[in-house]
């Protein structure tokens, strides 16, 4: 039988509980999405997994500080004061990215192979 994947994360969360300093990370697969201002904004929608996982994620790492990085540069590391619950699967982003790396995004948008990885607590 299947471990089940809300079990998986509370043995995740009892091993974060003995060891604080391993991170916990995720990828989030994003379904579609659009980058904005010049570069300097990313609209997504996750795939609804990813939305679900995102959910149990941030409330599993309430009061630890979250990163959401893309190709290991992070775009946001805000500390979590609550769950975050993006039942719609919508995010908004700021990206300090360099152009090439913009680009690559764009491309990974139009081809459906976005993913953006979250990290707590936030190293």
């Amino acid at each position: 039988m299947p471990f089940p994947k809300r079990a998986l994360f509370a043995v995740f969360a009892l091993l974060s509980m003995a060891a604080p300093s391993w991170a916990e990370s995720l990828n989030l697969r994003v379904a579609n999405g659009q980058i904005s201002d010049g570069g300097k904004t990313l609209s997504v929608t996750l795939a609804p997994q990813s939305g679900r996982d995102y959910d149990t994620f941030t409330r599993m790492h309430v009061g630890e500080r979250m990163a959401i990085s893309f190709e290991n540069n992070v775009l946001i590391a805000p500390t979590l004061r609550g769950a975050i619950f993006a039942s719609s699967g919508q995010l908004s982003l700021p990206l300090g990215l360099p152009e090439e790396q913009v680009q690559r995004m764009r491309d990974q948008l139009q081809r459906g192979d976005l993913f953006l990885r979250v990290t707590a607590p936030a190293e």
